[in-house]
């Protein structure tokens, strides 16, 4: 089993990508990696990772940023998602944010890793037409709520890479395990 350095890898990529199903298969593989929690205004779903999200109103959430807490933030769908600071610097932490708390993180994290996650499909329509099918078959979001997600999905599938050390797409989960496992360890090691 590889030994990771401390470090922090941001994984990124449109809703419906299969963020959620990789990380848990990351840290179920690895255990020693540490999934980062997560401040949210969004409801909580029945699939969350345990401890992976805290639910709190806009006011609180605010507040807390306010007071220092988060190293990221972006509102994204009507609901604002911010990556709470880790109390301690020697884990390898796994973030799940948006491109533009990528960026944030980019900029705060100096040898941060970020990848980016697209669905299969050559084109960004068709990538879009399976992120649509996997949207409505998690049934969480009304109709309206998935087509401002497939929205948001269109620009993160075309600024997302550009901010990205490594593109991946998820087609099968094992598969995009290994890739993420390979460039953080590598990464990491270097």
């Amino acid at each position: 089993m590889p030994t990771f350095k401390p470090g922090v890898t941001a994984i990124v990529g449109p809703s419906g990508v299969g963020k959620n199903t990789v990380i848990a298969g990351l840290i179920q593989r690895y255990p020693q990696l540490h999934i980062g929690s997560s401040l949210t205004t969004r409801p909580a779903r029945q699939n969350d990772l345990p401890g992976r999200y805290i639910h709190v109103s806009k006011d609180e959430f605010m507040s807390r940023d306010a007071a220092g807490e988060l190293l990221e933030w972006a509102e994204y769908a009507s609901h604002y998602y911010g990556s709470i600071l880790p109390d301690k610097k020697d884990v390898n932490l796994i973030l799940e944010i948006e491109y533009q708390g990528a960026a944030q993180v980019r900029l705060k994290v100096p040898g941060a890793r970020i990848v980016f996650m697209k669905p299969p499909g050559g084109t960004i329509e068709e990538q879009l037409a399976v992120l649509e099918e996997r949207l409505a078959g998690r049934s969480t979001d009304t109709e309206s709520a998935r087509n401002e997600r497939l929205v948001t999905a269109r620009r993160e599938l075309e600024i997302g890479p550009t901010l990205a050390d490594l593109v991946v797409v998820n087609e099968d989960v094992e598969t995009t395990v290994d890739e993420i496992a390979a460039v953080m360890y590598t990464h990491l090691e270097s």
